[in-house]
């Protein structure tokens, strides 16, 4: 089964390993940054664009739960229901490995109370990587839009969905950005080049 991506979206050619080099050339004007990833769990990708951006980054805020977020269900079903202990094994490594880094500040609890403790237009750059449905993906973007910038740059993973997964049901994030951005926001919304779980990228204009 192939994937229906939106039109409006365009497409990078390249993966979202390359990613942290473009944050690096766009936002070159407005280092030091800050930067925040919400839902980080292991830190797999922290761990790819951390090195490409420390030099240029005032602070990395690391946002999760690292523990169920009203999402038992799926998470059950998914993991065998030994995705908790998966979690508080990912918040231990990530502990370990930058905890005492005096450029990384772990923000361990909800999304949306971590997004109200940051004034508006405090992030350079937002990477959005928690729960993927459509519902948790716009409560995200409502929580974490304004606390970006202007001209800064807000991403996230995960859209489009390999259509073989079994779980595919609870992954909407296209879905998400189809319903928060404007058909005209939709037009600058770019894709990396995977077949599925792409991230989008998006740059928060000017006024």
């Amino acid at each position: 089964m192939s994937l229906v991506i939106n039109p409006r979206f365009k497409s990078f050619d390249f993966p979202r390993e390359h990613l942290p080099t473009v944050i690096a050339d766009t936002l070159d004007e407005n280092k030091p940054l800050k930067i925040v990833e919400v839902g980080v769990e292991t830190g797999a990708y922290l761990d790819i664009y951390y090195p490409q951006l420390e030099s240029i980054t005032e602070k990395f805020y690391l946002v999760d739960m690292w523990q169920y977020e009203g999402n038992e269900d799926f998470v059950d079903k998914y993991s065998g229901g030994n995705y908790n202990n998966e979690l508080e094994k990912g918040y231990d490594r990530v502990k370990r490995l930058y905890g005492d880094n005096p450029k990384v500040q772990m923000c361990k609890g909800s999304s949306a109370d971590w997004a109200e403790k940051f004034e508006d237009g405090f992030f350079d750059y937002l990477y959005l990587d928690a729960d993927h449905s459509k519902k948790s993906v716009l409560a995200d973007l409502k929580s974490w839009y304004p606390k970006v910038k202007n001209g800064g740059i807000i991403a996230g993973h995960d859209v489009y969905c390999d259509q073989n997964n079994a779980f595919r049901e609870h992954f909407d994030v296209e879905g998400a950005l189809a319903e928060f951005f404007s058909e005209e926001q939709q037009e600058n919304i770019h894709l990396t080049n995977e077949y599925a779980y792409r991230t989008w990228i998006f740059l928060k204009p000017e006024l």
